[in-house]
């Protein structure tokens, strides 16, 4: 009599497989989701480095025809747009320069909810926004910098350095400068 013998398939997998496919998920994500926040933090801070490059442009083109930079944003023609994550600007002390040949601009549009003569923000509507780190939006006081970054410094007719800080989702607030000859610094880290 022949035995007829019958291979048995199992469908599917057996719970040892499906455990080191999670343990292999597991170590994978581990290591990807912190790459990928600190990826995003570094992509965030392109929009503080073009918006001082932005404003380092308009301040160039200004003083080209009035021979003196200025703090105003709204004199030198820089309208931020969109909503931002940094609150770009110049330090909040001292005076504002002027020029033999320029007045002031004091009439007109108001400044609107985006920005006011030193600081620009789009953060969120009616104001500048409270979501720093342990602070509401900074007020740019002069900043010592360490080595050859500039210091946030009120324009005058010569110089202008201006920063940015913003919250990147890292453990400080990214702040950044550039002064008139374009050199830009990471002052703090913020990823």
């Amino acid at each position: 009599m022949l035995k007829i013998m019958h291979k048995n398939n199992a469908a599917g997998f057996s719970l040892v497989e499906l455990m080191v496919v999670v343990a292999i998920i597991g170590i994978l994500s581990a290591v990807a989701i912190p790459n990928y926040n600190r990826f995003q933090r570094k992509a965030r801070q392109s929009e503080a480095k073009a918006n001082l490059g932005g404003i380092s442009q308009v301040e160039k083109a200004f003083a080209s025809e009035w021979e003196t930079f200025r703090a105003d944003l709204r004199d030198i023609g820089y309208t931020p747009e969109g909503v931002m994550r940094y609150v770009v600007g110049f330090a909040a002390a001292g005076g504002t320069p002027t020029s033999p040949n320029f007045t002031a601009i004091t009439t007109g549009g108001a400044a609107g909810t985006c920005f006011n003569t030193k600081i620009a923000a789009c953060r969120v509507a009616g104001g500048l926004g409270t979501n720093f780190n342990n602070a509401a939006a900074p007020a740019f006081a002069a900043q010592a910098a360490a080595g050859s970054c500039p210091v946030t410094t009120t324009p005058d007719a010569t110089t202008f350095a201006v920063s940015a800080v913003g919250a990147i989702g890292g453990p400080a607030n990214d702040t950044w400068t550039m002064d008139q000859a374009g050199n830009l610094c990471n002052i703090v880290n913020g990823t």
